[in-house]
């Protein structure tokens, strides 16, 4: 993953973002997110961060792959900085089906952007045209970072979830 490279030292320049999305696109639009519970993230934008890894994350994740339980595809994902670099967590049903697809990381001035209460998180409601795209390849990112399993105790602290999606994603609860 040569291009991991680059993109740290353009985020060293604290003039970049970069945007993960599973989709090429030559123009990226506002649009509101799926898939988040977090309240700061429910406004129609671009989201970007400043952490490449956070991006490549973005990118690969594919809860389409995901069987629906009750209508629904459902996962937990999350990340942390930790002293060794950053650590990412997915749901058991995550890791059980490899919902991980190519995706695409996007270069974008952060001058377009407004930082988010939430750490390393940016937002611009404009089109935006990119500066640059790298394709992901999913198990390049998976094999290096060795993405965990989220224990059932994080979910259940952090979340509201039932105990039917909680079993959807692979846990034994109930």
């Amino acid at each position: 993953m040569g291009f991991l490279n680059d993109l740290r030292k353009l985020s060293t320049t604290g003039e970049y973002l970069f945007h993960g999305s599973r989709y090429k696109n030559e123009v990226l639009i506002p649009k509101i997110p799926k898939n988040t519970s977090v309240t700061a993230l429910k406004e129609k934008g671009i989201y970007a961060t400043d952490v490449p890894e956070i991006a490549i994350f973005n990118a690969i994740l594919d809860s389409k792959k995901l069987p629906r339980i009750n209508g629904v595809r459902k996962m937990v994902y999350s990340w942390y900085k930790a002293e060794d670099g950053w650590k990412f967590g997915v749901t058991r049903n995550v890791k059980e089906y490899s919902a991980f697809s190519k995706g695409y990381v996007y270069v974008l001035e952060k001058q377009h952007f407004e930082k988010l209460p939430l750490e390393g998180e940016f937002i611009s409601r404009k089109e935006l045209t990119p500066i640059y795209s790298y394709a992901v390849d999913p198990d390049e990112f998976v094999d290096e970072t060795k993405i965990l399993s989220l224990p059932l105790s994080y979910l259940t602290k952090s979340s509201s979830l039932s105990i039917a999606e909680l079993q959807a994603m692979g846990y034994c609860v109930g």
